[in-house]
């Protein structure tokens, strides 16, 4: 047995017995994102999230365009 690493509920060895390490399930309990980091014993973290990475870059790339649109505006 282990415990999600994010609310710390029991998972079963049982029900991951098809997974890989570096496998990504959402926790039946508190649906964070988590990642197999070992199968014996059985064990998890929590996973990186790369494509919340790249939307927080796009939008800092946003941010950066609309305060040179509003120095367009203001010339």
């Amino acid at each position: 047995m282990a415990n999600c690493p994010a609310c710390e509920a029991e998972l079963l060895d049982d029900d991951y017995t098809d997974m890989e390490v570096g496998d990504q399930v959402d926790c039946p309990e508190c649906e964070e994102l988590i990642q197999i980091s070992g199968l014996s014993p059985l064990d998890f973290e929590l996973a990186s999230d790369d494509e919340d990475d790249e939307d927080d870059e796009d939008e800092v790339h946003d941010l950066d365009d609309e305060e040179e649109d509003e120095e367009d505006l203001d010339q």
